[in-house]
């Protein structure tokens, strides 16, 4: 009966850890009803933080990412999300670390950009 219950303890345990590194992809959330066509996996998608573009556009929608992942990895995930929804580029409105927990406390890095496409 014991065993079991060790057993049970480390399934929870690591079912746990399993889903601290990461929660998917970026969340999306449109600002309205029009669905634009992805850019190539290769395309480059702008990032605006000091300065705002110089050109007209529209924001199309919020992207923001939550990861245990460090910087350069979570923006590159919210790039790769802002492809995926057809973005000409992304006005960075932020990031911030979170320290979740108490005894096995993890560090947690969360970012939020704005997606944009430019006016033609």
């Amino acid at each position: 009966m014991k065993s079991k219950a060790v057993v049970l303890a480390l399934g929870f345990l690591l079912v746990g850890c399993a889903t601290l590194r990461d929660i998917g992809k970026p969340n999306w959330a449109p600002y309205g009803s029009v669905e634009y066509p992805p850019k190539a996996k290769d395309a480059v998608v702008d990032i605006y933080d000091t300065q705002m573009p110089k050109v007209l556009y529209i924001e199309i929608g919020h992207i923001s990412k939550e990861t245990t992942d460090d910087q350069q990895t979570a923006m590159k995930d919210v790039l790769v999300r802002a492809r995926e929804k057809g973005a000409d580029g992304i006005i960075f409105k932020g990031h911030k670390f979170i320290r979740r927990g108490d005894r096995m406390a993890v560090n947690w890095y969360m970012i939020d950009a704005v997606a944009i496409k430019y006016k033609e």
